[in-house]
């Protein structure tokens, strides 16, 4: 007969598993608690009949503390064990992180030292959290391997206890299972331009995307670790990549003929190696910004203007546009726009004769008088050709003003070729903002360096050459190797789950249990307490972002956590790591509005922003499980099933205790 130990099983989903292994096993159970509050004493093994049951011993012990010799011959010998005994509440481990690192690190520790001693140990399984991997962004399922990101107290001392466990799996050979970035050369796409691990700073804001949408997005942490061992690189003339094994790369899969791009999907860096058709790594964004406001000059007169009006932005997006590839200042207050191609002498021409500027032409350049405009340009464009820039304004612009934009910088440093261009410029901030403006007009983008002389070859001179090609990036198997690496590895985490690097000059983007519902959880987890705000008709704060979308979750029912168990206690493999996954998801607003049907109650709620209210929380977590699926394990209770028969077990009269009524 197996015998198995549980750890933490007077609580929620410990008191579930233990019921499911007595009603589907024949094992003897013991079971190990320190009684906490989350506890409730033994009162949930009593309702599930453990309590007096002669398979079960139960044992009060403060697991951060050594397991005594006595205790370890009472206890006898052990086949398997479960540890779940764990601090679980975000907002308790914000107010005070000691008891967590107490329970969830030193306790984990010593049953580590414990199973090293248990000769007939054949598994230890340690129980983790979603939240170890940090938010989520739509569309993102974190697979057993990904890099944690975690965001509180809580979370980081469940990630310190995965890692305790590989520790002591590969120093010891603790036969556990557990329910990581870039390298150094590669920088971070930002709208202040390409910036290195050491240039970048938290709350700085990088280029990201969400879903297919290009947007700038906050940096929440930064990390660089040492690192050495086998890393990925990705290389094409569109991609350039060295990232560690376990990194997630964002790509797209293509389907059919003609062939259609599918939505953006997230996979190990690894697994491209045995990729067996072409996939894309995304290099753009659309970009969907709403700016388009006129530009208005004080004093208009005073610029030389033959009129009184705002430049409209299709004027000043080719205005500058002209002004930051041709045009010049001589600090005295004349400004010029020189052009060699005959062709584009009109179109300056015409230009100038919109923006209402008296101008004049000799030698092939344009000129204008005006102190205040040549004063104007100097701020925002910068002065000489190594300092030249575009206005922080106009890089918000629409993507057809930016269409404008771009034209004109290529029509007069630049050359099209078909539906591809090459922009040349002597200011490396130009350079990276003309790649900005690449991936928001929906090209891939490279910089080069280039070095030229002059014509007596006394002086060597440094441009740039940006590169602007259709943006699709196919890689295959041919574009991936494993390779040696030695040195610092770096990674962000921002609030959508990914961000745009810079790599040999080219631009591209990079890229644990659920939620538990069941009888007898706390009232201080969020659907008993939207059960009693629903029964007594108080309001529930529902914790969402400024743009008012409710945060979610996927939610899983304890006996399926505990089926998934005694699953994997059977047919799991050591040193391994598996996601016990929620069979669907479900955002905060619409699991309320779900349990206020069930009751035929109405629901009053506030939306509340969880940035500002609830520091450390993250809107979204969400897990891949195709891992366990794959071993032949399913979700045996539905969930909408499963929370209506949770919801009414609640109500019943003799449960109401539960949640403080």
């Amino acid at each position: 007969m197996k015998r198995v130990l549980v750890t933490g099983a007077a609580g929620f989903i410990g008191s579930h598993l233990v019921e499911h292994l007595l009603r589907n096993t024949d094992w003897k159970i013991i079971i190990l608690d320190k009684l906490t509050y989350a506890s409730n004493g033994f009162n949930r093994l009593r309702e599930v009949g453990a309590y007096e049951n002669k398979r079960v011993k139960l044992y009060p012990v403060d697991l951060s503390r050594k397991i005594g010799s006595e205790l370890e011959r009472e206890i006898g010998s052990i086949n398997y064990i479960a540890h779940l005994a764990a601090e679980t509440h975000v907002d308790n481990s914000i107010g005070d992180p000691r008891p967590f690192v107490e329970a969830n690190v030193l306790a984990t520790m010593e049953m580590l030292e414990y199973a090293r001693r248990l000769p007939g140990l054949e598994k230890m399984l340690y129980f983790s959290t979603d939240e170890v991997f940090g938010p989520a962004s739509v569309g993102v399922e974190y697979k057993e391997w990904d890099r944690y990101n975690s965001a509180n107290p809580y979370s980081a001392t469940k990630a310190a206890g995965e890692e305790l466990c590989l520790a002591w799996a590969n120093t010891y050979k603790v036969p556990t299972l557990i329910t990581h970035c870039h390298d150094i050369k590669t920088r971070a796409f930002t709208p202040d331009g390409i910036k290195t691990y050491n240039e970048l700073c938290v709350g700085d804001k990088v280029f990201a995307l969400r879903d297919e949408e290009l947007v700038e997005t906050v940096i929440r942490e930064k990390v660089r670790l040492p690192y050495s061992g086998k890393m990925i690189r990705i290389r094409s003339n569109k991609v350039s990549h060295l990232v560690t094994p376990n990194h997630r790369e964002l790509i797209q899969r293509p389907v059919g003929k003609p062939r259609r791009i599918q939505p953006v999907e997230v996979v190990r860096a690894d697994s491209l190696l045995n990729f067996p058709n072409r996939v894309y790594i995304p290099v753009a964004g659309k970009w969907n910004c709403a700016t388009a406001v006129p530009i208005s000059f004080p004093n208009p007169t005073h610029f030389n203007m033959k009129k009184v009006d705002d430049f409209s932005p299709e004027l000043m997006s080719e205005f500058i546009g002209w002004y930051v590839s041709e045009g010049s200042s001589n600090g005295m207050g004349t400004i010029s726009i020189a052009q060699e191609k005959i062709e584009n002498l009109n179109t300056i021409s015409e230009i100038l004769d919109q923006t209402g500027l008296y101008y004049s032409y000799s030698g092939r350049a344009f000129f204008i008088s005006s102190g205040i405009l040549a004063r104007y340009l100097e701020e925002q464009c910068g002065q000489g050709s190594e300092n030249k820039k575009l206005p922080d304004f106009i890089l918000q612009y629409k993507p057809y003003l930016l269409k404008l934009l771009l034209n004109s910088m290529i029509a007069g440093d630049g050359t099209w070729y078909g539906k591809s261009a090459v922009y040349y410029t002597k200011s490396p901030r130009l350079a990276e903002q003309t790649a900005e403006l690449g991936i928001k007009l929906g090209y891939s983008t490279a910089i080069s360096e280039r070095y030229t002389w002059n014509p007596d070859k006394t002086k060597k001179s440094k441009s740039f050459i940006v590169r602007l090609r259709k943006a699709v990036a196919g890689i295959q198997r041919k574009h991936t190797k494993e390779v040696d690496y030695s040195g610092d590895v770096w990674c962000l985490r921002t609030d959508e789950g990914n961000f745009f690097i810079e790599r040999d000059g080219i631009v591209s983007c990079s890229g644990n249990t659920m939620n538990a519902i069941g009888e007898r959880q706390h009232r201080e987890k969020f659907i008993p307490k939207v059960v009693k705000s629903v029964l007594t008709g108080d309001k529930v704060t529902i914790h969402g972002d400024l743009k008012g979308n409710s945060g979610s979750r996927f939610y899983i029912h304890c006996r399926n956590i505990a089926a998934a168990t005694l699953f994997l206690l059977e047919r799991g493999q050591v040193r391994d790591k598996y996601n016990i996954v929620g069979e669907k998801e479900v955002s905060n607003l619409e699991l309320a509005q779900m349990i206020a049907a069930i009751l035929d109650k109405p629901l009053y709620y506030e939306m509340v922003d969880f940035h500002s209210s609830r520091p450390g929380h993250d809107l979204r977590y969400a897990l891949d499980g195709t891992k366990l699926k794959e071993m032949g394990w399913d979700i045996p209770k539905k969930f909408n099933d499963s929370l209506e028969k949770t919801v009414r077990w609640m109500i019943q009269p003799e449960n109401l205790h539960w949640l403080g009524l």
